[in-house]
């Protein structure tokens, strides 16, 4: 938790385009919403409350094709994470075939035994898997090295470690049908500062977002792990803000 917190301090230091002006929201539950990003692809934004603060966004992703839905990272809490499994389940009546996690910290896993306990399976990287157990967080269920692939109906999710930035073990998740990148924190919003920096890697950060961005010239949206998405232009301000 002490890395969310310094997030918040970093993150809106400069202040950035508030999420409620986009008046593509969706108030799901409390401190949960969802916007849509294209015909299958969803936002949601969980608050996780900071002391001294107040409430932070974060950012997942929902996929859907067909009635089967893939969720990008779990919100930070079980609480959260089951409103979330209910909207999904109980209201739109799809179905969750699982969740990809894409770096060890509690903006990313913090709910995910909320999902493990209907029998959803959580897919990361291996050293996702190392790390969240290292730091006692719910530990993803499957793990992989380097790239891999998961079917969703029959649409391919691709997820690959191009290196270390915001974290030593962030992954990015490429849907090429979507042409959507989910790229968590290692990618910043537009007017955002570096962040929380405490298990980061500030040298190979702007490398590894130059790699993301010369593997995918055909990316449409992307979608940060902080604050409102965007086009490529989200790697371009990431990589200039750490090359400074």
């Amino acid at each position: 938790m002490r890395r969310i917190y310094t997030i918040a301090i970093l993150f809106f230091s400069i202040g950035w385009n508030c999420l409620g002006q986009n008046t593509n929201i969706q108030a799901i539950a409390e401190d949960l919403e969802l916007i849509k990003v294209s015909k299958n692809v969803y936002q949601y934004i969980s608050y996780m409350p900071i002391p001294n603060y107040g409430k932070f966004p974060c950012n997942g992703m929902i996929y859907k094709v067909g009635k089967e839905v893939m969720i990008f990272d779990a919100p930070h809490s079980k609480d959260l994470a089951q409103a979330l499994i209910d909207w999904l389940q109980k209201d739109k009546k799809w179905i969750i075939k699982g969740v990809i996690v894409n770096h060890f910290h509690n903006d990313c896993l913090g709910g995910l035994e909320a999902f493990h306990s209907l029998g959803i399976p959580s897919y990361s990287s291996k050293q996702t898997q190392v790390l969240a157990k290292q730091d006692s967080m719910p530990v993803p269920e499957i793990g992989y090295d380097g790239e891999w692939t998961i079917l969703l109906g029959n649409k391919p999710i691709i997820c690959s470690f191009f290196g270390e930035a915001h974290s030593t073990d962030n992954i990015v998740s490429w849907l090429p049908k979507a042409k959507v990148l989910f790229g968590g924190c290692m990618v910043k919003a537009i007017g955002a500062r570096k962040g929380n920096l405490a298990d980061a890697n500030t040298e190979q950060w702007a490398k590894t977002v130059t790699q993301v961005k010369e593997k995918y010239p055909k990316v449409k949206w992307v979608i940060p792990g902080h604050g409102k998405y965007g086009n490529s232009t989200l790697l371009d301000y990431t990589i200039q803000l750490f090359n400074k």
